[in-house]
């Protein structure tokens, strides 16, 4: 424990001091490491997408950044998380209030991290948006990083779809052995890409197989009208199948 001395003074200036000892907890290991996600649609029919990226230090610092497919980029951070709910979850909810920025705007986003069974989700909303999910990737420490080493030598997966206007396209996916993503797009005379990662949503069983989802967003630019989905996938073993 760590010995604070607090001292108050009282309307009548007297000083009264207080000795406490206080124990400093550490941060739940669902809390502390690395969330990715983002978001597809809004409420209301409103496209609304993005993809994002989150760390949290042991220490409770937050960083992250959110591309929207509008090309808006945030830059987010906070120094520490502001409370605690128990209502919601026995573990506890972290919240945090975080302060935004993309050029000269700057904005308040807030952010909450929970413990779902299998890692930490991480919620994270502006003033204006539908809550965008986070899931806490581990591609760096075992089994993950052992995993993520075999999906480095599969094939890239294809599959075609249209972007925000409607037109055609090919997205095509290559995996990295650090479980990220490069994802290019080619929409008529347009070309786009940009970096991602896995996401698990199960634990791996004895043979290595989990599903997974892809957040891909390609922002607008010029011409190119943009494009977000999330692309939902089963590693096997050997190859990613859609799901």
């Amino acid at each position: 424990p760590f010995n604070v001395k607090i001292t108050l003074t009282t309307a009548g200036k007297a000083k009264l001091v207080y000795d406490l000892a206080l124990t400093v907890a550490p941060m739940a290991e669902w809390a502390v490491g690395t969330f990715d996600g983002g978001i597809v649609h809004g409420g209301d029919g409103i496209a609304y997408g993005g993809l994002g990226t989150l760390s949290v230090t042991s220490a409770g610092k937050i960083s992250g950044r959110y591309i929207g497919v509008d090309g808006t980029i945030w830059t987010l951070s906070a120094d520490s998380f502001d409370d605690v709910d128990y209502e919601l979850n026995e573990s506890g909810v972290l919240l945090a209030t975080l302060a935004a920025k993309s050029g000269n705007d700057t904005a308040t986003f807030s952010l909450g991290i929970v413990d779902n069974g299998t890692g930490g989700v991480a919620l994270l909303e502006d003033l204006e948006g539908p809550q965008i999910p986070h899931y806490k990737t581990n591609w760096k420490v075992a089994p993950w990083k052992g995993i993520a080493a075999k999906i480095a030598k599969a094939e890239a997966y294809e599959y075609s779809t249209t972007d925000e206007a409607g037109n055609k396209g090919m997205v095509t996916l290559k995996f990295a052995a650090s479980g990220k993503v490069t994802a290019k797009g080619t929409f008529g005379a347009n070309s786009v890409s940009c970096s991602t990662v896995i996401v698990p949503l199960s634990n791996p069983n004895q043979n290595g197989a989990f599903s997974a989802r892809i957040y891909v967003c390609f922002p607008q630019k010029d011409t190119f009208a943009g494009y977000c989905d999330c692309i939902s996938l089963q590693w096997g073993g050997t190859s990613f199948e859609f799901k």
